[in-house]
């Protein structure tokens, strides 16, 4: 056999001025070397016309009126809830109040004998308070 009778062997000529490249370090060779920032091929800004900006402007302004609308409602809302809830806690309070026993005590000496706790229970209150109640 001589070298005339090879199979089909191709050869590709690269150009001139292409480096050879060997085999890269990792072994990875489907990867391609990084290109340079700058050798990145600018492409033309695509700009909008004044019109359509003005267009996407009044439509931004108009979905923020409307977001802060549906914030405002909500505040509203739970502003409300607050209000509610303060004001039956006031009446419960007030309920509580009338519906509760009561006696004068007239010898408060014996006071510093209770219990802490039952300290803790005693109200007191003015005596213009309790005919009303």
């Amino acid at each position: 056999m001589t070298k005339e009778s090879t199979p089909d062997v191709t050869t590709e000529t690269k150009p001139l001025g292409a480096k050879l490249r060997g085999k890269p370090k990792s072994g990875k060779s489907w990867k391609e070397p990084k290109k340079r920032f700058s050798s990145l091929v600018a492409t033309p800004r695509i700009r909008d016309s004044w019109e359509a900006k003005q267009r996407k402007k009044q439509q931004h302004v108009a979905v923020k009126k409307l977001e802060n609308e549906i914030k405002e409602k909500k505040q509203a809302a739970i502003e409300e809830q607050k209000r509610r809830a303060e004001q039956r806690k006031k009446q419960k309070e007030a309920n509580e109040l009338k519906s509760t026993q009561f006696q004068v005590i007239k010898k408060t000496e014996k006071l510093k004998k209770w219990s802490k706790k039952a300290r803790k229970q005693l109200m007191k209150m003015p005596n213009s308070m309790i005919p009303s109640m």
